[in-house]
């Protein structure tokens, strides 16, 4: 699959081509999307959002090139966002990502997670 590159969704992730079925996670050179997660108060106990951080933990171990990403959570209350952050920083750590890449930031307002690419290698 010379001409696509892989999507992370849970399927096949270290075969090095999409696979159909759609993307939970996507990361890039200069990119980190993931779906938009569902949180029961301050933890993730949907299986789609599972899924996600856990496509989005695939998806790193392969760009380990990219060494700084900005975590921004934003809720209702700036200490929800803490913890939710805090959840996702763990569940990744967990699964063995290298969490020290992150850079959690916290903003209270309308509920999202939003990553950005802060150190990274030049495309190629």
């Amino acid at each position: 699959c010379p001409d696509k590159a892989e999507n992370y969704n849970g399927l096949k992730d270290d075969d090095g081509c999409p696979d159909a079925g759609g993307d939970l996670a996507e990361v890039g050179y200069d990119f980190v999307r993931v779906v938009d997660l569902v949180w029961q108060d301050n933890e993730i106990t949907d299986a789609r959002s599972k899924k996600a951080l856990d496509a989005l933990g695939n998806a790193l171990e392969q760009w380990a090139e990219i060494t700084k990403i900005e975590l921004t959570v934003t809720a209702a209350d700036e200490g929800v966002a803490t913890l939710r952050a805090n959840y996702i920083v763990k569940y990744l750590f967990e699964r063995g990502v290298d969490t020290s890449r992150f850079s959690p930031k916290t903003v209270a307002g309308d509920e999202s997670v939003k990553f950005k690419v802060l150190e990274a290698p030049p495309k190629p």
